[in-house]
């Protein structure tokens, strides 16, 4: 039996595709660059769609085949040699919801030239972060978190300097309304570090319902520790953290170091995520406080055995270097645990519109 299928009808099947995949609702996954009514599964199952139902803009590249790389994903991209402003038009997604935006980028020497381009990204008319790679086959990943301010959001890339801007792979995840519940809507979050500390691999879907990447830390902190019992999230309104991530953890007999360059006039936001994994005697305990840049920040504070905790900032701004030690009183027989933490930049946004090409 032989099925036709109309064009336009072939199109709604791609768009399903992209807003519902693998049973997640929500997610768009964009392999740049992929050839018009194609498709492919990534190893997890996530469905990767071509982007021309997105930009009609720029045009479909492969990288050298020198630079082939395993994810297939990265074998494509986009460039835009046209215009100075070119943008992805991500639809559908509900207005007043939460969406993490991630977009990555391999070269590949893709056009032939060995020169690495440099870059800005925007989220609609708002600045989001400058591309600037360090050599042809580092895959740079930038995210943000935003609000939906329509039924639509607008991905652009921006020329700055005489070379041409290109895009890997673009992906759109729908949050929990919970997820930063307590972040003014003003505010987007573009995504410096969610480190999964005493890990040794990555984490993210379908562990991570929200396909977050929690980047594996394994003894740059501390001594790992692990447990295979499943770990109550009773912070599950702030984050929703998979039990994987909570599972592992860092201690040490000495301070544990959570440390970035920052920008003074930029404002930064900080998670840090705790659970005892040890069940301690009752003649053992674990206190822990935590000093900012050597000064008083947050305790002192204890654990619950397989309880979440977590101790945050939503208001780290004015120096050029941050330092947070989490340490032990004298009177604690265990030294300081860190499970996991995250680190996020605030822009700030405006609802304007967005014109998809500028010349």
């Amino acid at each position: 039996m032989v099925i036709m299928v109309k064009a336009a009808e072939l199109n709604l099947i791609f768009v399903f595709l992209a807003t519902v995949v693998h049973g997640q609702e929500g997610f768009i996954n964009i392999d740049c660059g992929l050839p018009k009514n194609s498709n492919f599964s990534n190893e997890v199952g996530l469905v990767y769609v071509p982007d021309d139902m997105y930009t009609d803009a720029g045009t479909n590249m492969k990288v050298d085949p020198d630079f082939l790389s395993n994810p297939k994903v990265y074998s494509t991209l986009r460039s835009f040699s046209d215009y100075n402003r070119n943008c992805y038009n991500l639809t559908p997604v509900v207005v007043c919801r939460t969406y993490l935006v991630r977009a990555s980028f391999m070269y590949g020497n893709y056009d032939g030239k060995k020169v690495l381009p440099t870059f800005d990204l925007y989220l609609g008319v708002n600045f989001w972060d400058t591309i600037k790679l360090d050599n042809s086959t580092h895959i740079l990943s930038t995210e943000i978190t935003a609000e939906a301010v329509t039924t639509s959001m607008d991905v652009c890339l921006v020329k700055t300097t005489d070379s041409v801007p290109f895009i890997s792979t673009l992906e759109l995840r729908q949050l929990d309304d919970r997820i930063f519940s307590k972040v003014s809507k003003s505010l987007s979050l573009v995504t410096l570090m969610r480190i999964n500390t005493g890990a040794t691999a990555e984490i993210r879907y379908p562990e991570d319902h929200y396909d977050r990447i929690w980047t594996p830390v394994n003894s740059a902190y501390g001594i790992s520790l692990n447990t295979k019992n499943e770990v109550l999230d009773n912070t599950s309104y702030w984050f929703d953290l998979p039990s994987s991530v909570l599972q592992t953890a860092v201690t040490s007999t000495s301070d544990i170091k959570v440390e970035w360059h920052a920008e003074p006039d930029s404002t930064y936001h900080f998670f840090m995520h705790f659970v005892e994994l040890i069940r301690l005697p009752d003649n053992q305990t674990r206190s822990m406080m935590i000093k900012k840049n050597g000064g008083y920040f947050f305790g002192l504070f204890s654990l619950k055995y397989l309880v979440t905790r977590i101790v945050y900032s939503t208001s780290i701004t004015g120096a050029n270097h941050y330092s947070f030690s989490i340490y032990v009183p004298t009177s604690s027989t265990q030294g300081p645990i860190l499970n996991g933490f995250q680190v996020y930049k605030v822009r700030h946004v405006t609802s304007s519109a967005t014109s998809i090409r500028d010349g």
